[in-house]
């Protein structure tokens, strides 16, 4: 925690209080400097920091400035909660419009749109229910229904996510967990559209790959089960 060589100092409040922040935001979230660290270490670690930050608190007098700072700290939570909400509900129209189609054209190699929505959104919670919720318009693409999964349309843009380099992108705003769900969704629909375009369509191959696909069918299921729906 303190810096290294003749220059170097003690370790300080401060530099405590920089390093348990880093831990919390990488929680999950992959960020730096701890995203290749286990979500279960890293809290221990975060909860055994905060103690150490409270015990200095006691002695040295503050013992009420730190509880009421962490009073504060779940006010703030609850409102990020609450925004969270706002954004993702009552301005779905504005919000959710302006970031499915920054995806989209990250497909396309042009990143300026998501990068602006990066910095109107600087909460990382927030924005990734933001760019979750927009990823029906990358799933809907070139469907004749709205909202419905199009494999063609999805692949497309998969496709062309990995062409552009924007890939790490999406998959740092969604997170490890959604970001591999994501993944195995694009391989197995590609493997689809790869039979359907192929393959010979008959017999018990085009009726698997039509029930694989179709309304209500494995894929559909996968969507809508990703939407909450």
């Amino acid at each position: 925690m303190a810096p290294a060589g003749p220059d170097a100092t003690a370790p300080t409040y401060a530099r405590l209080d920089t390093i348990r922040k880093q831990m919390g935001q990488g929680v999950g979230k992959n960020t730096w400097p701890f995203r290749d660290e286990e979500a279960g270490a890293l809290k221990q670690l975060y909860a055994m920091l905060t103690a150490d930050q409270e015990k200095v608190a006691v002695d040295a007098g503050m013992a009420g400035k730190w509880q009421a700072a962490k009073k504060l700290t779940r006010v703030r939570h609850t409102m990020e909660e609450a925004l969270t909400g706002l954004l993702v509900k009552d301005l779905r129209g504005d919000i959710s419009t302006k970031a499915g189609a920054a995806l989209l054209n990250l497909a396309k190699g042009d990143a300026k749109g998501f990068r602006a929505l990066q910095q109107d959104i600087p909460s990382q919670r927030i924005r990734r229910e933001v760019v979750a919720t927009s990823l029906r318009d990358a799933f809907s693409q070139g469907s004749r229904k709205e909202n419905a999964f199009h494999l063609p349309g999805f692949v497309d843009w998969c496709q062309g996510l990995k062409s552009s380099g924007t890939l790490p992108m999406v998959e740092c705003e969604l997170g490890a967990q959604t970001a591999a769900t994501l993944r195995n969704l694009f391989t197995v629909s590609h493997a689809v559209r790869q039979a359907r375009e192929g393959s010979v369509q008959t017999g018990r191959l085009v009726t698997f790959i039509t029930q694989f696909d179709a309304k209500d069918g494995v894929l559909d299921k996968i969507y809508r089960h990703g939407r909450g729906r």
